[in-house]
């Protein structure tokens, strides 16, 4: 049904079975700002504010030779639950600006961008992409990203994992294939299975 939400709960992992990579250091990720920002000088106070959230690390992922720059968002404090935000096709980190505004005083708010959009550096991808057999197989380089992104940056600990549209049917696959990753699974318009 359009416009539902449907939160899960799905049973934690134990911690012995997570060999976890170590954790980056979060100082090492710098601010980013994306051209053409200039442009939303005159737009509300929520556009400006995302912008000051946006930061990019370089995240280690598995099959990939070398670092992928990603572009993420944070804000709330650690110490709280945190909330991993995956956005739709062709959209970014700011498609979750006014929800992250609204919720980082109780939670430590993240949406990162994934290989369907927004300023995360796809390089990498497409060219491993271009050597797959027809069709290439996008969904385990997706999930690797993501996991590594979980991992590295957020410290590999259970959160509420949060998907709209194709992030959605994101989220309902790096759920399943990662344990203990998504504490809670919430979806929103979310895309299903068939991707």
């Amino acid at each position: 049904v359009p416009g539902m939400f449907v939160a899960l709960t799905l049973l934690p992992t134990p911690p012995a079975a997570r060999l976890l990579p170590p954790l980056l250091s979060l100082s090492s990720a710098v601010p980013f700002t994306p051209s053409g920002a200039d442009l939303f000088a005159d737009e509300p106070e929520d556009a400006a504010w995302a912008m000051r959230q946006m930061r990019r690390i370089d995240i280690s992922v598995p099959g990939v030779a070398q670092p992928v720059s990603t572009t993420f968002s944070r804000s709330g404090s650690e110490g709280k639950p945190k909330i991993l935000f995956l956005h739709g096709a062709d959209s970014s980190v700011l498609e979750w600006r006014f929800v992250m505004k609204r919720l980082n005083r109780e939670y430590d708010c993240w949406a990162v961008d994934w290989l369907s959009g927004g300023w995360t550096d796809r390089a990498a991808f497409v060219e491993l992409l271009s050597v797959q057999p027809t069709p290439p197989q996008p969904w385990p380089l997706v999930r690797a990203h993501l996991r590594a992104f979980w991992e590295q940056a957020m410290g590999g600990e259970p959160c509420v994992l949060v998907g709209t549209s194709l992030g959605g049917a994101v989220a309902i696959d790096l759920a399943v294939q990662s344990p203990g990753l998504a504490a809670k699974l919430v979806l929103v318009d979310a895309g299903g299975v068939s991707y």
